[in-house]
């Protein structure tokens, strides 16, 4: 732990230069949810042998506090990591915990599912990854919806962030274009006690 003396030298010796090239960039999205109450939080990824043995009918995603990314987000991220050298983790925030994925990950399962004859089903449940097609609701028009194309990425394939306590939890009512009442959960205060796999995670990712 550095004195006060130690920092303020470290900040003028160091710190604007450090800062100026950023090693990892995080794209940060919540869910309004329990993470540690969520039904299935501790599913397990299943082994190649197991699946083998025992293939399943459906690649069932399991009800956690799972990190989604769009589809059609993955090329633009994959194009920003391209043009400024710097990798990027997708991290998801909860109530009570927090996950990161790195978008290497994510790319690299979707490169692989939608490779010739892959075996979709079993790819999804030995990587804890899914693919699915999600419904969303446009609280702007009544009525309106569209179908976009995501991959889901469990606790099981992600690394945690953290643990998160002391937050609260309130609603904000808002009103629609077309005039109607819609309701938004929020997050305020709490902080988050950072794991240590999660800066180990970071540094790896920063070498990629």
């Amino acid at each position: 732990m550095l004195d006060w003396k130690e920092r303020a030298e470290l900040g003028k010796a160091g710190l604007d230069d450090l800062l100026k090239r950023a090693f990892v960039a995080l794209e940060i999205e919540f869910s309004p949810y329990q993470a540690k109450e969520m039904k299935a939080r501790h599913w397990k990824i299943r082994t190649p042998e197991k699946w083998d043995a025992r293939p399943l009918k459906h690649a069932k995603l399991p009800t956690a506090p799972n990190i989604w990314v769009k589809e059609e987000d993955i090329e633009k991220l994959n194009a920003w990591e391209n043009d400024f050298g710097i990798p990027i983790a997708v991290a998801h925030f909860f109530d009570q915990e927090a996950f990161a994925v790195a978008l290497s990950k994510v790319s690299a399962f979707r490169q692989n599912y939608m490779a010739e004859g892959a075996d979709q089903k079993k790819l999804q449940v030995t990587t804890g990854i899914f693919a699915k097609i999600q419904d969303y609701d446009r609280v702007d028009m009544q009525g309106a919806g569209e179908q976009k194309p995501v991959f889901v990425i469990t606790p099981a394939a992600a690394e945690k962030i953290g643990d998160i306590s002391g937050v609260t939890v309130s609603s904000q009512v808002d009103l629609s274009g077309s005039k109607k009442y819609v309701s938004h959960v929020i997050f305020t205060g709490g902080k988050i006690e950072i794991c240590p796999g999660f800066v180990e995670f970071l540094s790896n990712l920063s070498k990629q």
